[in-house]
């Protein structure tokens, strides 16, 4: 009985607020038709989104090359064969994508013309894009599969590898391939590195040697070095640290290890035992740094003396690329594994940050005047951009609200909690992760977030729920909880627009106590009719009646004959219940007993 009184109590509650609720909306909402499509866009939007903020460019974009006179950024995309230029100024990807020829493999950048150069494997051809109206303007026939490019600045030269053993040279000033060069026969050239103060220009060849080209003479010379050479980094003259001068450093990943070259006599004088696999190498002041892909560590080598410090520094799964602050003397690794960046600190040696980017990171440049970490996401087709002073991935964005003056926005910064009111259309960068919430003004609420697109569309990307029937209550008493979703985690980059809509306007106060007054009377005497009585009569004796047909058998005939005649006289049990009960305990127990003599 007692829970039976419970759900009674339940139940009366339920219908005074339903009748209450239904009485507000009659007046609450009485000119206000809701938005039809709330449901269609909510269940659209609400998803959240878990990609990393980033710049859309072509298909598997591997190399990156950097211009720092005009700070323009290029990427070469090797599935759609094509260039992607992005400007460093404002960070946006500058007109279409620059189409060169299959399969770009690599990057040069000529400052003083503001010529870049693309390997293209898939063509046997390098094309030449002019860096100021952002055009191929030739594309010119080299060796076999061109793999790499290297630039000699001073005397406006590129030498490009191939996979045929030779290296084609052109002249920067004709755009012309004035000679191939043949190294010794061995699996194929790799990596190239130009010494411009020595003029040299050192290739990592399959042999397991390096050749060394004189860029005036184009004569060769070979010097033995580690198994498998895969990367070549050095000092060129009189650009070492403490008198530190034309040293290269050619990274062995077939025997793990660092072959030291003298540029003077075109010598191997010592190989360095590093990680698994070295495949990358990056140089600053007196430091030479190793990614080693088999053990995700970086290797460090003193350049005076060529040792390695004892212990290898961990990074990422994978790493792939590294690139250098040489001001701050700060080291960023990208792993292609672990989708990560990590930042090491050239002073202490230690791995301070690995930081989250996008899928398959293989290209990394550094801008020394913005600070700026530009990295190539091969499966995501996009660059990740960092901020070398927070270490922290950041979108460039822009916010505008509808309608004028119906709200504002707040952001915060993922990490440190701080706040502030975000300006609208106006550009601007923000961490990733960061969350932006639109907060309507007075008299308004929120109603959906949307991204602005190229050509005056949009698309939705955050949306109010549908309305419920308990908001009209909430609203009389002005108590209007925050919706979540008018926080929008900041995933990408793009311009946004918070939408928000008029609120129908509240009941007067005197409104209120007069309505709940006829609401309370009107529910009090429809709860007291005769209807309702004669139900819960009804389910009262219904309740009693399953009871007594359920001790059939259980009790003796004189047991249950009793109990029924008291909840007969007490009006638990119906006159039809009364009747229905004596005819079957008549049947039953006359059956008992006649199977009892039949034995």
């Amino acid at each position: 009985m007692q829970s039976y009184n419970k759900i009674e109590g339940v139940l009366i509650v339920l219908i005074f607020v339903l009748v209450f609720i239904a009485a507000v909306s009659k007046f609450t909402y009485a000119q206000y038709s809701p938005y039809l499509h709330d449901k269609t866009l909510y269940e659209i939007t609400k998803q959240k989104s878990t990609q990393i903020p980033h710049i859309t460019v072509g298909a598997f974009p591997s190399a990156i090359g950097f211009d720092s006179f005009t700070d323009k950024i290029y990427v070469a995309n090797a599935a759609t064969n094509t260039v992607s230029v992005i400007d460093g100024f404002n960070n946006t990807k500058i007109g279409k994508d620059i189409p060169v020829r299959e399969d770009p493999a690599d990057i040069g950048v000529v400052y003083d013309t503001h010529r870049i150069y693309v390997a293209n494997m898939g063509n046997n051809t390098v094309s030449v894009i002019d860096g100021k109206s952002n055009t191929n303007i030739k594309n010119i026939t080299v060796g076999k599969a061109p793999f790499a490019i290297g630039v000699d600045n001073i005397r406006e030269k590129i030498y490009v590898s191939d996979t045929n053993n030779t290296v084609s040279v052109i002249d920067g000033k004709s755009n012309t391939n004035i000679k191939n060069i043949q190294l010794p026969v061995g699996k194929g050239t790799g990596a190239i590195y130009v010494d411009e103060y020595t003029n040299k220009i050192y290739v990592a060849v399959g042999n397991n040697t390096v050749s060394v080209i004189n860029g005036t003479t184009y004569h060769v010379e070979t010097i033995p070095v580690g198994t498998d050479p895969a990367a070549i980094n050095g000092f060129g003259e009189g650009t070492g640290a403490d008198g530190f001068t034309d040293k290269v450093y050619v990274a062995n990943k077939g025997n793990n290890s660092v072959s030291v070259i003298d540029g003077k006599s075109n010598t191997n004088i010592k190989n360095i035992t590093v990680g698994a696999y070295p495949s990358n190498i990056a140089v600053d002041g007196d430091k030479i740094y190793v990614a080693n892909v088999g053990s995700s560590t970086v290797s460090v080598i003193y350049g005076k003396n060529n040792t390695k410090i004892p212990k290898d520094i961990p990074v990422g799964n994978g790493p792939s690329a590294i690139d250098v602050d040489d001001l701050d003397h700060v080291v960023y690794v990208a792993n292609d594994i672990s989708n990560t960046v990590s930042v090491i600190d050239g002073k202490s040696n230690t791995n301070i940050k690995n930081i989250t980017v996008g899928k398959d990171p293989l290209g990394i440049a550094f801008d020394g005047d913005t600070k700026t970490i530009y990295v190539s996401n091969a499966e995501d087709n996009s660059v990740s951009l960092i901020d070398g002073e927070a270490n922290k991935v950041v979108a460039r964005v822009m916010f505008n609200i509808e309608p004028f003056n119906s709200g504002h926005i707040e952001c915060d910064d993922a990490t440190d909690k701080g706040k502030w009111n975000a300006p609208l259309k106006q550009q601007y960068y923000v961490y990733s992760g960061s969350g932006c919430t639109a907060i309507p003004y007075p008299s308004f609420e929120f109603v959906s977030w949307q991204e602005n697109l190229g050509k005056n569309s949009t698309q939705f990307i955050n949306a109010t729920a549908k309305p419920s029937i308990l908001d009209p209550i909430l609203n009389v008493f002005g108590f209007n909880p925050d919706k979540p979703e008018s926080k929008l985690s900041i995933t990408k980059f793009g311009n946004f627009t918070a939408s928000f809509r008029p609120l129908p306007p509240p009941i007067p106060p005197e409104y209120v106590a007069t309505l709940f007054t006829v609401v309370a009377t009107a529910f009090i005497g429809t709860w007291l009719t005769p209807a309702l009585i004669g139900w819960r009569k009804t389910r009262t004796q219904r309740k009693y009646f399953k009871e007594c047909i359920y001790q059939i058998g259980k009790l003796d005939k004189n047991a249950i004959d009793n109990k029924i005649i008291g909840y007969y006289a007490d009006g638990k049990l119906s006159d039809v219940h009364h009747q229905l009960l004596n005819d079957k305990i008549s049947e039953y127990y006359e059956e008992k007993g006649s199977d009892r003599y039949s034995h």
